[in-house]
């Protein structure tokens, strides 16, 4: 696994791990939509613990990184 660093440094090493989700899980609970891929801002918020402002601005700052990889 690389290092935290390294992954905010890296967009390429961020594709490489975009699909460990499975890690979450063993965090905590992720609640997704029925379709088992999407999620809503308001349970991305409350599984990382901030407010639905905050997932917004980070959707907003790394939009083109985001709609790369399919967002």
């Amino acid at each position: 696994m690389p290092t935290e660093v390294a992954l905010l440094e890296s967009p390429a090493l961020r594709v490489e791990q975009m699909g460990r989700v499975e890690a979450l899980d063993k965090v905590k609970s992720l609640v997704m939509l029925p379709d088992g891929i999407h999620l809503r801002t308001e349970d991305v918020a409350r599984y990382f613990e901030v407010s639905t402002a905050a997932v917004r601005r980070l959707t907003d700052r790394h939009q083109p990184e985001l709609t790369d990889n399919g967002m």
